[in-house]
């Protein structure tokens, strides 16, 4: 393990192995409950070469159980701090950064999933929502919400609402809490969220095969969970290509920003 000061770490550029390491290695100082949702999920500080950190630390994992499925009214109920790891490693797979950095790890012998304490934030969507407030660009603030909605159709996410949506100090989103990810099935919960995608997803999107996804999940999730990630995908192309058909590329796909960036930078 390479010492690295705390500035490397919370810099937007670092790489992710940086706090990877951070969250597996990290001596655990504190842990505090959280009142927020419904997995008694927990704050902890990490300390590592000297420097300090908070992580976000989920233990739960109810799966097949009967009672589980008639509360919640879902055949085969799942939650599990296991789709945490495995949204992140879909997430950088298909090259998003929507989920925060998010390893394994055990507390008190108990299996969890160890995620990066988004830094700066400044508040959820429903604090958004509630005080009205309109972001600086409307136009990129759109953008990011169309990603995460396709990124939420394809693992199934059940459990998306205004409170695990966060905005840092940048007016960055990020998406937390996918405990109640990768259904099993193969439709889409909300196939109108389906409306317009950045190329560079697009192109993941179409090239992800199964051995990939099996690749960097199968130890998170099932392979019933991949059959029905895979099928959703499919699913998810067939809705963008019926889209370009109908009304064109210029009004389906666009530009990330960080694409545009680099096309005009690279331009004579």
């Amino acid at each position: 393990m390479v010492a690295l000061p705390l500035l490397l770490l919370l810099a937007p550029q670092v790489d992710d192995a940086a706090r990877e390491e951070f969250l597996r290695y990290g001596e655990i100082r504190q842990v505090e409950r959280l009142d927020r949702g419904v997995t008694a999920s927990r704050k902890v500080v990490l300390h590592l070469h000297g420097q300090i950190h908070d992580a976000h630390l989920q233990t739960v994992d109810i799966r097949h159980r009967p009672l589980a499925s008639l509360v919640n009214l879902e055949p085969g109920f799942t939650d599990s701090y296991k789709y945490n790891i495995a949204a992140y490693e879909l997430d950088r797979l298909l090259g998003l950064e929507i989920s925060p950095v998010c390893v394994y790890r055990t507390l008190d012998r108990q299996n969890a999933s160890m995620c990066w304490w988004v830094d700066g934030v400044q508040m959820t969507e429903a604090e958004r929502r509630a005080r009205r407030i309109e972001p600086p660009d409307t136009g990129r603030h759109s953008r990011q919400w169309w990603r995460v909605r396709v990124f939420d159709q394809l693992i199934s996410n059940t459990d998306r609402n205004t409170g695990n949506i966060l905005y840092d100090a940048a007016w960055r989103l990020w998406g937390i809490d996918h405990t109640r990810a990768f259904r099993v099935r193969t439709e889409l919960l909300r196939p109108a969220d389906i409306t317009h995608i950045d190329r560079a997803f697009w192109a993941r999107l179409q090239a992800l095969d199964r051995k990939t996804v099996e690749a960097r999940t199968a130890r998170w999730l099932s392979a019933e969970q991949i059959d029905g990630l895979m099928a959703r995908r499919d699913r998810i192309v067939a809705i963008i290509e019926e889209r370009i058909r109908e009304k064109g590329e210029a009004a389906v796909l666009f530009e990330w920003p960080d694409q545009a960036a680099a096309q005009k930078g690279s331009s004579p």
